[in-house]
C-alpha cells in the first residue's frame, strides 16, 4: 500500500520551501536567502570545509529542529533487524495511521531552520566546488 499522504521528509525537503517560494521563483528566492543570511555567509566560509562536522550540525537540527519540535512525541522505534533499506517494517503506514498534522506554528518555526539550512548548504557547496576547481587545475 502506497501513501500518497506527504510525511514528515517530504514536508521539510518540499512542501515548506515551496509555500516559502510561493510568491517567488528558485532564483530569486536564492536571492533572498543570500541577502538574508549575508552576514552569516562569511562566518560559514572561514569556518571551512569540514564534511564530518556539517553531517553532525544536519543530524543535531534534526533532532532538534524537526523532531523534538514536533507537537506530539513520536517514540523511537525498536531497534528491528531489516533485510534492506527499502525495507522499512511499514514505517509510513504506521505514521500514516497515527494521523499526527503539523500545524502552522511547527511550519513557521521549520521555516526558519530550513531557510538557514538552505543557505548554509549553498555557501558550502560554493567552498566545495571552488576548492575541487582549484585542485582541477
Amino acid at each position: 500500500m502506497k501513501i500518497s499522504r506527504p510525511n514528515l521528509h517530504q514536508i521539510w525537503d518540499t512542501e515548506i520551501v515551496e509555500r516559502d517560494m510561493e510568491i517567488s521563483n528558485p532564483l530569486r528566492y536564492a536571492d533572498e536567502l543570500d541577502e538574508k543570511f549575508r552576514a552569516e555567509s562569511a562566518a560559514w566560509e572561514a569556518a571551512g570545509i569540514h564534511v564530518d562536522n556539517w553531517a553532525w550540525e544536519s543530524h543535531e537540527r534534526a533532532e532538534t529542529g524537526v523532531y523534538d519540535a514536533f507537537p506530539e512525541k513520536i517514540g523511537i522505534e525498536p531497534d528491528t533487524k531489516l533485510k534492506s533499506c527499502a525495507e522499512n517494517n511499514h514505517m509510513g503506514k504506521r505514521m500514516f495511521e497515527k494521523h499526527l498534522a503539523v500545524g502552522e506554528t511547527y511550519q513557521s518555526n521549520a521555516a526558519k531552520v530550513a531557510e538557514t539550512a538552505l543557505a548554509e548548504a549553498g555557501v558550502r557547496l560554493a567552498m566545495i566546488l571552488n576548492d575541487a576547481a582549484k585542485t582541477a587545475n
